[in-house]
This record gives C-alpha cells, sequence and structure tokens, in this order.
C-alpha cells in the first residue's frame, strides 16, 4: 500500500479506504515523508514533545505570547510547513521557512507580524506547524504548565 493508492482527487477514493482496511495510524505512517501532521502520528509525537519542553522554556524567558509566537517560527524555520507545500508547492515552503528564520533575528517580533501579514494576504497558512504548536500547547498542559 502506498499512500499515493488513497487520492480525495479520485472518485473511489472511500471505496478504496474500506477497501484496504487501514488502520488510521496505518495511513498516517505511509503520509510520514511529506506530511508532518501524518509524521507526529507515525512517531508517537516525537517532535511535538520536542517542541512542547521548547515552548516551556520560551514562556519562562518570554512570557506566553511571545514563547509561543518564537516557538512556532522555530518549528517553521526547521521544518516546511506540509499544508503551505501542499497548497503552493515545496519552494514557497521552503520560502516561508526562511522568512521564519528571518523573523527570529528580529527581538521585537515586528518582522514575525510582517511576515503574518504578508502571508495573510498571500492566503497561505502555514497550518500543519500551527497543529504541531496547538499538541505542544496541550502536552505542556498536561506536564502542569501554568500561564
Amino acid at each position: 500500500m502506498q499512500v499515493d493508492d488513497f487520492s480525495l482527487k479520485d472518485p473511489d477514493w472511500e471505496r478504496k479506504l474500506i477497501d484496504g482496511n487501514q488502520s488510521l495510524l496505518e495511513l498516517m505512517r505511509l503520509s510520514l515523508d511529506h506530511d508532518i501532521v501524518a509524521r507526529e502520528w507515525a512517531t508517537d509525537f516525537e517532535r511535538s514533545f520536542q517542541l512542547a519542553g521548547r515552548l516551556r522554556e520560551m514562556v519562562s524567558i518570554y512570557g506566553l505570547n511571545d514563547g509561543v509566537v518564537r516557538t512556532f517560527l522555530e518549528a517553521l524555520a526547521e521544518v516546511p510547513d506540509s499544508l503551505i507545500s501542499a497548497k503552493f508547492g515545496r519552494e514557497r515552503a521552503v520560502e516561508v521557512s526562511r522568512m521564519a528564520v528571518d523573523a527570529l533575528l528580529d527581538s521585537t517580533l515586528n518582522k514575525a507580524r510582517k511576515m503574518d501579514c504578508e502571508l495573510n494576504n498571500r492566503d497561505m497558512n502555514p497550518g500543519s506547524t500551527a497543529d504541531l504548536i496547538a499538541a505542544s500547547l496541550f502536552i505542556s498542559l498536561l506536564r502542569r504548565l501554568r500561564f
């Protein structure tokens, strides 16, 4: 079974999914090389747990909002967002990662705000990275991080 066997563009996708009798985890494992959320499922949320540790550190240094923003930017700088890659291509996803690297160089986060506006204007949403941050926040709350 390969990830290409399951495409929502295929009119028979639902039948193939049922006939394939794959678990959600098995399907996520098929997609782990090109979808960072699927990779989380396939690796027992390894990166989300790593980001939760980083998030705790950033929040303790910069406060809640800036700590979350910096953690998000670092995550985006490290790994191109798979939602942007799926919608706009790998090149655009890498470009957005470079924007995050640049935004991190500005201690005031003004470049991050400009980046946010630019992405909104281009209808680009690094939503897969945001999903990882949401998971990291949840893990942090389970670990008793208080704001």
